[in-house]
């Protein structure tokens, strides 16, 4: 049996591995463009702050890894063409040309992001050869422009600003990171950021990139303004990297290959994972696009389980981010009160601010206090509240259940800290006495 991937990031290397569990007879093939494999994105951004010694040190996995599991990687490899009838591929690579037929293929090609704009001023940090391009570009530019206020461009904002950059943030929502954040927090976010001197504009959309003659300058022209800047990084949502298959494949309307519970694609024996397809989020398993490491981890340990016999389905995810900003842990889990009442589902929000300058925003169901979602901006770690939180939202954790997991502080053993067991207490009194007045 054959079973041939298509794409070596996080999806792709993670299905190989699982492969090589499930079927350790079989011969696996794992197919990759670039260079390397499973390339973290945010390794320019260390390295600019210092903690990551060199690009190269971005791959999340070597060759040898997985040539050691006995797993065949052909790396600066590319398929132009699926064959799904006959189950062939053909592949080139440094101007020669071969094909390669497959029992089994799982189609990992990963996200991409989407811009018709000119090549030269953007800052790309998505593989080693673009982030390397991106360093050099970053040396002679004195202003760096963030198209997008998510995730992706908040981090980066920190970075170019300790590299000593004058950076300026453009987003086109009339707050921060909307996905993962309500108002109280997203407002604290871009209060820290404003504070280090970042430059904030909201209610942004670019429109057009021009060059101005004879600098390395680029003019950005939004639908209320212009900006002048050295260096350009779009920071926006991905899309599925779909330009292999999107004439054979059945696609959703967001243009991700559509699959089924248990990642099947409409192309025989052919399955989806990662940042092509879309997940099961929340309580009511709504299917979204919502690209990440952990999903396609995820979906990609899942898939071998069922390339013979479907048996195993793709689980509903909490959507979650974990990130560092200014010395601040950033965490949001589960549903913002926008999401959820997108959903009709009645809620009480509450926020509470910590005598060390933390600010925890709680999302509940009103009746219940059946929690929905937490937003925490904390001094302290938090991956251990992480794990607790994760795992009492999938299991329906009211107020109550999470402040039994917190006996007597002066025990010592308290599974939360003090800061989250005061703002859980703190939602519950105001909810109760809401509904007390109602």
């Amino acid at each position: 049996m054959h079973i041939v991937i298509i794409g070596g990031s996080f999806a792709g290397v993670s299905a190989a591995l699982s492969c090589k569990t499930y079927y350790p007879q079989a011969k696996i093939t794992l197919i990759e463009k670039g260079t390397g494999l499973a390339y973290i994105a945010n390794s320019l951004n260390e390295y600019l702050k210092g903690k990551l010694a060199d690009l190269k040190n971005g791959y999340a996995y070597s060759i040898k890894d997985l040539q050691s599991k006995g797993i065949n990687c052909l790396l600066n490899h590319e398929v132009t063409k699926i064959d799904s009838t006959n189950q062939i591929l053909y592949v080139k690579a440094s101007g020669d040309s071969m094909t390669l037929t497959y029992d089994y293929l799982i189609l990992a090609m990963g996200g991409k992001g989407f811009t018709e704009e000119p090549v030269a001023a953007l800052i790309d940090p998505h593989s080693y050869e673009s982030s390397l391009k991106s360093f050099e570009k970053l040396q002679k530019a004195k202003t760096v422009l963030i198209v997008g206020g998510g995730t992706i461009g908040i981090e980066a904002c920190e970075a170019y600003q300790r590299a000593g950059k004058d950076v300026t943030l453009l987003e086109a929502y009339p707050s921060l990171a909307v996905k993962y954040l309500d108002k109280p927090i997203s407002q604290a976010v871009e209060r820290l950021l404003v504070s280090h001197g970042v430059n904030v504009h909201k209610r942004e959309l670019v429109n057009k990139i021009v060059p101005v003659n004879d600098t390395i300058a680029y003019q950005v022209i939004t639908n209320n303004s212009t900006y002048l800047s050295d260096c350009v990084q779009f920071a926006t949502n991905f899309t599925p990297n779909i330009n292999l298959v999107e004439n054979q494949i059945a696609l959703l309307a967001d243009r991700s290959i559509a699959v089924d519970e248990y990642l099947a694609t409409s192309l025989k024996h052919t399955f989806a994972v990662g940042d092509l397809i879309q997940i099961p989020v929340g309580l009511h398993r709504k299917s979204l696009y919502w690209p990440s490491i952990q999903h396609s981890i995820t979906s990609g340990s899942i898939v071998a389980a069922n390339l013979i016999v479907p048996t195993k389905a793709l689980p509903s995810s909490e959507t979650c981010l974990y990130s560092k900003l200014y010395g601040y842990n950033l965490l949001s889990l589960g549903m913002t009160a926008s999401s959820a009442e997108e959903e009709g589902i009645v809620t009480f929000t509450s926020t509470y601010v910590s005598q060390k300058g933390g600010q925890i925003f709680i999302i509940s169901k009103a009746d219940d206090g059946q929690i929905l979602g937490i937003q925490w901006l904390s001094l302290a770690p938090l991956q251990a509240e992480l794990a607790l939180l994760m795992t009492g939202l999938q299991a329906k954790f009211s107020e109550d259940d999470f402040l039994v997991q917190a006996p007597p502080f002066y025990s010592g053993k308290s599974l939360i800290q003090f800061d989250l067991y005061k703002a859980l207490y703190h939602h519950k009194s105001l909810r109760q006495k809401e509904a007390h007045l109602c």
